[in-house]
């Protein structure tokens, strides 16, 4: 095994942070390892594997603590994969995966990895070593191949601007795909200002990926050469803005505030794009295992620890950040009290004013947008029943409960 030398240089400052203080939310994590993370139909689902058999637990939960067992199955697993725009949970095995369909498992042919596009685009293929890249219907029928080319998936994908997602994994480096041809897999031009080719990607381990509000996008490669890396060109191009650092995880919120993995369990946090990183560790257990941070949309931070490695009572567990100032909050501070009525609606809503009306559910996922005019009545019996926020022209925002 290779050993990483950390903090080789740095282009970043890092910079002391006050105190910060993490509650120990459930304890999944010390009974099970912690092996993937995804959010589906709103719901935050987990993958936990047990150290003896294959016996696989997964559980799903809305507010980070209220934590409810999925049905169980047995087979060896290691990462799961929320396909948000088709509402699909899957769950990897060797060469086949399997999907959770009305509260039972059902088996998926032909790929043990996935990604999917801003318009729904399902593609699979290995994890387990370079494959043909295949479509998939949401039902879980596995289509053509794409491109004839191969490429081995890792636990993650990102996605960019434009339609555009990016593939990484270990052994097979970084490349990505654009829904308007997904006959063609490219790889980024450049990094640091060096010629990349798909042979030189391959030298890097980028494992995870996400983007600001402006579009721009940061990776991170948990092999520690390049560090965090910034794009601010849909990933053609990038640079590293913190180097030489073992970075596994990364996650941004809706105040493009950016959260990163250092080693295996210090968190830092940067609020000016990367240009500085605070640590934030607080009382946060350094575990010396995997861990990994997640962000929902009510911008509440959650460190998982011990994903991937052996539980630890004292160390693991899913912890949450205090003092963190939630998208509800915010949009509390220009709320709007009776532009949108009834409230509590059982299916109807009349709009005082006319506008772009723009309704997105309490993760921040976009519902429904349309114009409307003064007055107006409209349906949205077809929205479950929870929390919406409604606005006018993106200004002022209302929260609804649909019952």
């Amino acid at each position: 095994m290779k050993k990483i030398l950390f903090i080789t240089y740095s282009l970043a400052s890092i910079v002391l942070a006050p105190a910060q203080t993490w509650t120990k939310i459930s304890g999944i994590a010390d009974t099970t390892t912690i092996e993937g993370i995804a959010e589906i139909n709103n719901r935050l689902v987990i993958c936990g594997r047990a150290n003896v058999g294959n016996s696989v637990n997964f559980f799903s939960s809305s507010t980070g603590d209220d934590w409810t067992k999925l049905p169980t199955f047995s087979f060896p697993a290691y990462y799961i994969f929320g396909l948000p725009k088709n509402n699909i949970i899957l769950g990897t095995g060797f060469l086949s995966s399997y999907k959770l369909l009305n509260n039972t498992w059902s088996t998926v042919f032909g790929a043990n990895a996935f990604a999917e596009f801003p318009n729904g685009t399902i593609i699979g293929g290995q994890a387990n070593y370079p494959d043909s890249i295949y479509t998939f219907a949401p039902t879980g029928t596995k289509g053509k191949s794409i491109g004839g080319f191969k490429f081995k998936f890792g636990p993650k994908y990102g996605v960019g601007n434009n339609g555009r997602v990016f593939l990484f994994s270990y052994g097979s480096g970084f490349g990505y795909i654009d829904q308007s041809d997904l006959s063609k897999l490219k790889f980024p031009a450049t990094l640091n200002g060096t010629t990349m080719t798909e042979t030189s990607w391959q030298s890097y381990i980028i494992a995870d990926l996400e983007k600001t509000s402006d579009g721009t996008l940061f990776a991170v490669d948990r092999l520690g050469l390049a560090g965090i890396i910034k794009s601010t060109d849909n990933g053609v191009t990038w640079n590293s803005i913190l180097s030489g650092i073992y970075a596994p995880s990364i996650a941004i919120n809706s105040n493009d505030e950016i959260y990163v993995i250092i080693g295996n369990s210090e968190i830092r946090k940067s609020t000016d794009k990367g240009a500085t990183f605070e640590n934030i560790n607080g009382n946060l257990p350094k575990n010396g295992r995997k861990a990994e941070i997640y962000i929902n949309a009510n911008n509440e931070v959650f460190a998982f620890l011990n994903t991937g490695g052996q539980i630890d009572k004292s160390l693991s567990g899913i912890f949450k950040l205090g003092g963190v100032v939630t998208n509800d909050e915010d949009k509390n501070k220009n709320i709007e009290t009776d532009a949108f009525f009834p409230n509590p609606s059982k299916g109807t809503i009349t709009i005082k004013k006319s506008g772009k009306l723009e309704i997105t559910n309490s993760l921040g996922k976009l519902m429904i947008t349309r114009s409307v005019n003064e007055n107006e009545t409209i349906d949205v019996s077809n929205l479950k029943s929870g929390i919406y926020y409604f606005s006018i022209d993106q200004s002022k925002t209302q929260k609804i409960i649909i019952e």
